[in-house]
């Protein structure tokens, strides 16, 4: 439309000019002040284009993590594991140092949860159920922390057997294990796990935990 406009208005300079031919104004002049007028004219009858303001996504929250820990802790009024309702395994763990380490598990056979604290009481026995050498030391490998276990639920105490072949002759038993015998924490009663083991000074024992070692 403004092209239109400008080429009107010069055609109108054109005839002016030659009608007036003395005047001192040139045609190059009219013409370029035409274009001007129109050029001023278009641009204040334009409608600016509308700016779109960029719109923002909406925040994501982040997802809560959830994440599992062993439980250590027990709700009020949660009983004490009997003896009746636990059975006991152990299984290699590993060694270092000159010892070699098992773990002993604890499992609550029951339907109900029940908790078990401290050290367990630990010594090996031969075919007809004697004791060989001293019960298990303590070892403070990590704190003792009341450990829940639900119905079919594990607790587990670390074992330590020092290897005989770092002691002198005479200072470990000359007769094997048979068995291992164990008393839960805080029972009377004990439960007897077939294991084949040499007895030496510093066997130990660790509080029960909710992990393994």
């Amino acid at each position: 439309m403004c092209f239109w406009v400008a080429v009107c208005t010069i055609t109108v300079v054109r005839r002016e000019f030659i009608h007036e031919r003395g005047s001192r104004v040139t045609f190059r002049t009219l013409a370029v002040a035409a274009v001007l007028l129109t050029a001023v004219a278009c641009s204040k009858g334009a409608t600016p284009a509308a700016s779109t303001a960029p719109s923002s996504a909406p925040t994501a929250t982040p997802a809560a993590s959830s994440s599992s820990s062993p439980q250590t802790s027990a709700p009020a009024g949660t009983p004490h594991c009997r003896t009746n309702d636990l059975s006991a395994s152990v299984a290699t763990s590993g060694a270092a140092a000159g010892t070699a380490y098992d773990e002993l598990t604890f499992t609550n056979h029951s339907s109900a949860a029940c908790t078990l604290t401290g050290y367990p009481g630990v010594s090996l026995a031969d075919a007809s159920g004697n004791q060989i050498g001293q019960p298990a030391t303590r070892n403070s490998v990590h704190p003792s922390d009341v450990v829940t276990l639900q119905g079919n639920g594990y607790a587990y105490s670390l074992l330590g057997f020092p290897n005989p072949g770092n002691f002198p002759s005479g200072k470990c038993s000359s007769t094997k294990s048979t068995s291992l015998r164990v008393f839960p924490p805080g029972e009377t009663q004990s439960l007897l796990v077939p294991l084949v083991e040499t007895y030496c000074p510093g066997f130990s024992v660790a509080a029960v935990s909710a992990s393994k070692t």
